[in-house]
């Protein structure tokens, strides 16, 4: 360690020179006055700067300095005494006491930080876990991963609806949605669009559908409220086809060919018709109603008053008689 010469300033600022500065001018750093570098450091100076620069101000070699009212067993050190840098005597009882081992420390610190990583890792191992059960669960443990896998999926997939009973149920939903909007003009052009596009499929349909198809067009053809939609001859058309279809036995179908007949000023043709749905349903009463008007049109007496109808229990609850399902 290089010899260092301690000495005080005329302003009693501590001052401190490497030893080869001896005789060398130098400025004090507090009042900024300059000065030689003495030869010697002087015995005062040097004593409270060794003091200052010690690592640990022992106190056990300055009783003076103990605490007030310590008794003779106890250590002089308060704690404020301590320098950062160095260490503490060994042979203090304070120190042996309260002495901190670094190596322990270290370990506690490492072994801290693997506890909190294992911690993560069976966190993230159990999360992984319950991710992989559920794909594993999806694709391979459940019965429609198990059936998807025997090819059920593949077959179901593969089966398409053929073109007619797509129509078909392109037809339903645009009644219903026609019958919603209360035949709005805008739900009428769908509607007249749909039963067009149907009809073109009506050769791969069976009797039935086919006859209820051709019936529920006729009807909208005769009987929608927008003019410029109406299409009384291809109604008229269409409904003598589901009339044959069904060899004139049902008496909706037979209702539908009258209005049709009624629409091209045929009220007697109309008449007979609805007669013939009357002679099915006689107690019809909407078929009734239906002849009543054709015949008046045509100059012929009102059919006849409909038979009595034995009461049943559940008669208010039943759908009204001879009301056609369109």
């Amino acid at each position: 360690m290089t010899e260092r010469i301690r000495w005080r300033c005329a302003c009693t600022n501590l001052l401190s020179a490497p030893a080869a500065w001896s005789l060398r001018t130098v400025r004090c750093p507090a009042c900024g006055a300059t000065a030689p570098v003495p030869a010697a450091s002087e015995p005062d100076a040097a004593a409270e700067m060794s003091v200052r620069e010690a690592p640990w101000l022992d106190r056990r070699l300055d009783p003076e300095g103990a605490p007030p009212g310590a008794s003779p067993g106890t250590s002089p050190y308060t704690g404020w005494e301590l320098r950062t840098d160095g260490g503490p005597p060994v042979d203090d009882p304070f120190f042996q006491r309260f002495r901190v081992d670094t190596r322990a420390l270290r370990k506690a610190s490492r072994r801290k930080w693997w506890i909190l990583g294992a911690v993560l890792a069976t966190l993230l191992l159990s999360a992984g876990g319950v991710l992989l059960s559920r794909h594993l669960w999806k694709t391979r443990w459940s019965a429609a991963a198990r059936m998807e896998r025997a090819g059920f999926g593949d077959r179901i997939a593969s089966v398409e609806l053929p073109a007619w009973r797509i129509a078909m149920r392109n037809v339903h939903e645009s009644e219903k949605a026609l019958e919603d909007a209360k035949d709005g003009l805008d739900a009428s052009e769908h509607m007249r669009d749909v039963y067009l596009v149907a009809l073109k499929e009506a050769e791969a349909m069976p009797r039935g559908p086919r006859a209820h198809l051709h019936n529920n067009a006729a009807w909208f053809f005769a009987t929608t409220p927008h003019p410029d939609l109406r299409q009384p001859l291809r109604a008229l058309d269409l409904a003598r086809s589901a009339a044959e279809w069904t060899d004139r036995k049902d008496a909706g179908i037979l209702d539908t060919l009258a209005e049709a007949l009624f629409v091209m000023d045929r009220a007697a043709e109309a008449a007979a018709t609805e007669d013939e749905a009357l002679a099915l349903e006689p107690g019809g009463a909407f078929y009734r109603q239906q002849a009543a008007k054709f015949r008046a049109a045509a100059g012929l007496p009102p059919p006849p008053p409909a038979p009595p109808v034995p009461a049943t229990p559940d008669a208010a609850d039943a759908r009204e008689p001879g009301v056609p399902d369109r």
